[in-house]
């Protein structure tokens, strides 16, 4: 099985003996998908070639369902799904963790992809209020060590700096209001997201300086 998977999905790399251990958590697995189970294994260890497949896929399984839920709501889908999938958080695994290799890898991903639909869909609207989004940005920046930056927004535009994130906000693409909203309001962490987006944590140091500036700027 392993050599099949290796031929399957050049991309990818799962050591024998990764894979072994994988298998021995599934007793009841069907050989013939093995393959699949060598791509769950691989996204739940952080490979690379995984992990833009699994992107790909929920993509695409996300875009089937235009038309049959709100367009606002599948980006959010999208970005949930993945974080459901692949992060681990604090109180739980990922989820690709459960897939017990007794039907297709894509199958057992739609579903997630459909009940997160439903979930979404069904969900009564929330609006998170300007005080809720400044304090929670403003507690965010000081957490990274901004004191000063903090400070220097606290005094002169407490009450208004909630207001000016939502009409910026309203300028982001659908995916990055959806991550906006994963990390804000869900709680999940920069790094749980950045693990399953592939992309770098850090931002630059200056960032809080540079926010402090252009919204300056703005207010005059």
């Amino acid at each position: 099985m392993h050599q099949l998977a290796a031929r399957t999905y050049p991309e990818v790399r799962v050591p024998l003996e990764v894979f072994e251990a994988a298998c021995a958590r599934r007793p009841g697995l069907d050989p013939r998908y093995g393959p699949d189970l060598y791509l769950a294994t691989a996204i739940e260890h952080r490979d690379s070639g995984a992990l833009g497949w699994l992107q790909r896929q929920v993509h695409r399984s996300v875009q089937s369902l235009e038309g049959r839920v709100p367009q606002q709501l599948l980006a959010e889908i999208e970005s949930s799904v993945l974080e459901v999938v692949a992060v681990a958080m604090e109180n739980r695994p990922p989820r690709i963790r459960e897939y017990a290799a007794k039907g297709p890898l894509v199958g057992w991903l739609q579903v997630i992809v459909v009940r997160m639909a439903q979930k979404r869909a069904t969900a009564p609207a929330t609006r998170v209020g300007d005080g809720e989004l400044e304090s929670s940005v403003l507690g965010e920046l000081e957490q990274s060590g901004a004191g000063l930056e903090v400070h220097v927004l606290r005094s002169k535009f407490h009450g208004a700096l909630g207001s000016a994130l939502r009409v910026a906000a309203e300028k982001l693409t659908e995916r990055e209001r959806a991550l906006l909203r994963l990390h804000y309001v869900d709680g999940v962490g920069l790094h749980e997201l950045s693990r399953a987006y592939q992309v770098a944590p850090a931002w630059p140091s200056s960032r809080p300086t540079v926010w402090c500036a252009r919204f300056t700027a703005m207010s005059r």
